[in-house]
């Protein structure tokens, strides 16, 4: 999870110029100000990966 946090933040200050002109600048506000949060929260061990199974029928 940390991993994935921590790139996705990474790639997401890289390319803010970029997404800036294809998202709404709030929420790419939004996005920056809380992936810090959940990288944080990812190291405390806060955060688990899981699979919810469903059935559509």
């Amino acid at each position: 999870m940390v991993n994935h946090y921590v790139r996705l933040t990474e790639k997401t200050h890289k390319l803010e110029e970029e997404l800036r002109g294809v998202i709404s600048p709030a929420y790419l506000d939004s996005l920056l100000g809380n992936l810090p949060l959940w990288v944080d929260a990812a190291r405390r061990e806060q955060l688990r990966w899981g699979i919810f199974p469903y059935n559509m029928s």
